[in-house]
């Protein structure tokens, strides 16, 4: 009886020390098959990050200057919801908050949802979104997207670097530098061309 009492106390002991970090850990249910992860997606594509953009938004009511990344993907095979060649997806900050850690210039099978009001598409951790290509056999062969130009969109002042993946205040990706105090709107052609 000691002895479990002692190990109750110790669990309790580790979890005081631990602080918040395991409330703050992303936990994500089984993922469905492919097919049902198909089914449930608004959009499922494969392609490769071309920009990824620190994005203000607004968090437990207070506008923060960084709520979310916006990544610009090249669109290379489609099996739902993408019509053109290039796309925007958001993912949370952080995998804590079961954000998904895209890299510039990887390539990934991409399982996207869209909530209601929302502009663009959005995945996760706990979405069958990978860097690995398994589902692949399960999906098939998917389709080739029609050459539309890209979206329109608001690029914002801050950019992950392409080599650094740290913050810049330019624009390397487009070719010149984005003002730091204001977005700039991009037309499609424009859009395009930082695309491919």
């Amino acid at each position: 009886m000691k002895i479990k009492g002692l190990l109750s106390s110790l669990q309790c002991i580790i979890l005081i020390l631990s602080g918040s970090g395991i409330a703050l850990a992303c936990n994500c249910p089984e993922p469905p098959t492919p097919k049902v992860a198909l089914q449930k997606a608004t959009a499922v594509f494969s392609g490769r990050v071309v920009v990824i953009r620190k994005m203000p938004g607004v968090i437990g009511g207070k506008k923060v200057p960084f709520a979310y990344f916006r990544v610009l993907f090249k669109v290379e095979r489609v099996w739902k919801g993408v019509s053109g060649t290039s796309v925007f997806v958001t993912t949370s900050p952080s995998e804590t908050s079961c954000g998904y850690n895209f890299k510039v210039g990887n390539k990934y099978l991409v399982y996207a949802g869209k909530a209601k009001g929302q502009k663009y598409l959005s995945t996760g951790l706990c979405s069958r979104t990978s860097a690995a290509q398994k589902d692949l056999a399960a999906l098939g062969k998917g389709r080739v997207p029609a050459q539309k130009p890209a979206p329109k969109a608001t690029m914002p002042q801050k950019e992950i670097s392409p080599m650094t993946e740290q913050p810049t205040g330019g624009s390397p990706a487009i070719g010149h530098a984005v003002n730091r105090t204001r977005a700039k709107r991009f037309s499609s052609a424009q859009m395009t061309t930082i695309a491919f």
